[in-house]
C-alpha cells in the first residue's frame, strides 16, 4: 500500500455526497460563499440557471481547495474531516450565523493563535471552520 506520505501527495479535492443538489448550491455556494467553479454536466449554457444545476450530477467549487458535490439519493450523514481556514473564526462565526448556517458551537482556543467551530450543512455532515 503506498500512502501519501510515501508519493508526497498533498489534498486537492473532496469528494461530497448529497442527496439534494439545491440544497447543497444554496448551503455552499449562497450561505458560505464558494465559488462554482464550473459544472461537470454539460447543459449547453454559459450561465444556467440555479434549478438547472440542481438537476446535476456534479458540481465544483472552489474553496481552497477542489469540494465536488455529487448527487447521490439515499445517504447517511457522516463526519467529513473537511475545514475550512478563515481570516477570523470569530467574524466567520458571526457572518455564518447571520447567514442561517447550522454552527453547533461558539469558536473555542485550540492553539494560542487558533480558534475554530464546527457546522453542518443541510444532511447533517460535519465542517469544521478554523482561523485567528
Amino acid at each position: 500500500m503506498i500512502t501519501a506520505m510515501q508519493i508526497h501527495a498533498r489534498f486537492g479535492s473532496y469528494f461530497l455526497q448529497v442527496p439534494a443538489m439545491g440544497a447543497a448550491l444554496y448551503f455552499f455556494r449562497d450561505q458560505l460563499g464558494l465559488k462554482l467553479r464550473h459544472e461537470l454536466c454539460n447543459c449547453g449554457k454559459t450561465d444556467p440557471t440555479d434549478e438547472e444545476l440542481a438537476s446535476h450530477l456534479w458540481l465544483e467549487l472552489d474553496a481552497g481547495i477542489t469540494i465536488f458535490l455529487q448527487k447521490v439519493d439515499q445517504i447517511e450523514p457522516r463526519d467529513l474531516g473537511i475545514g475550512l481556514e478563515v481570516e477570523n473564526a470569530q467574524i466567520a462565526y458571526e457572518q455564518l450565523q447571520k447567514a442561517g448556517v447550522y454552527v453547533l458551537e461558539q469558536p473555542k482556543q485550540i492553539t494560542p493563535e487558533v480558534k475554530g467551530f464546527e457546522i453542518h450543512d443541510p444532511f447533517k455532515n460535519s465542517i469544521f471552520i478554523y482561523g485567528s
